[in-house]
Formats: C-alpha cells, structure tokens, sequence
C-alpha cells in the first residue's frame, strides 16, 4: 500500500522529509542515505519515487518536483554545516533541474521552500566569492 503525504504518492518523498525533519532538530547526523541519494543523482540526474532497499529506483516515476527540492533542501543544510563543496555542487544542479521544471511546481509550499533554497544559493555564492577575493 503506498503512503500517502500531502497529497504525494512518494516513498522517496517520506524518505527525504524524515532526514530533512532530522537534520533540522539535530545538527550530528550519520547518514549515509544523504550521500546514496546523492550519488543516485549526480550518476542519473533523476530523483525516482520509489526505491527498493539497496536504493534500486522500483519505479519508472522521476518528474516528482518535490523530491528535487528535498534534496535541495538537505544539502542546504549539509553544506551549511560541513562546508563540504560536494554539498554545494549538488544544490547547484538540483537547483538548475529545479529551475528547468519551475511551472511543475503547483503548492505554495513547495514554492516558499524553493524560494528559501534559491536564497541559501545565492548566500554562498557570494560569500565564497568574497572569500576568494579577500584572499
């Protein structure tokens, strides 16, 4: 029976809001699905709806928009957190698939939440940007 959340029919979407729900009440997290979902996108540059067990996509299903801002959202808090360049390269191209599919998104809370990963974006830009050039 599929799990239902918000009116998304998406294992990975519950998936990606448990870790996302964690990283935020807990700044040490371990997980190494962080890194799986990563390596899955960066590899095929597609975010299924439905896993099996060994992070096998189940499912032909990858246009779910929300999925891609999940993502999106970690690694905002991941590079926040470690810096770690990796994070940092993934959100920017999560953010252009994002950005090349803005119409898909059709709630105002996905959209609020994209405004504010876009605006992360932006902030490290910048900051890295002046860091290099008071270096």
């Amino acid at each position: 029976q599929k799990k239902k959340i918000n009116g998304y029919n998406s294992e990975t979407s519950i998936i990606l809001l448990d870790v996302l729900a964690t990283l935020i009440n807990d700044e040490n997290d371990n997980f190494t699905i962080i890194d799986k979902f990563i390596k899955k996108f960066e590899t095929k540059k597609l975010i299924f709806s439905k896993y099996d067990d060994n992070l096998q996509p189940i499912s032909n299903e990858y246009s779910e928009i929300r999925n891609y801002i999940l993502l999106a959202a970690i690694c905002v808090f991941k590079f926040k957190n470690s810096k770690n360049l990796k994070y940092l390269n993934t959100l920017l191209k999560l953010n252009d698939t994002i950005c090349s599919q803005i119409n898909s998104i059709d709630n105002s809370i996905d959209a609020s939440l994209f405004d504010i990963i876009i605006t992360y974006e932006l902030n490290f830009i910048t900051t890295l940007i002046q860091k290099k050039v008071l270096d």
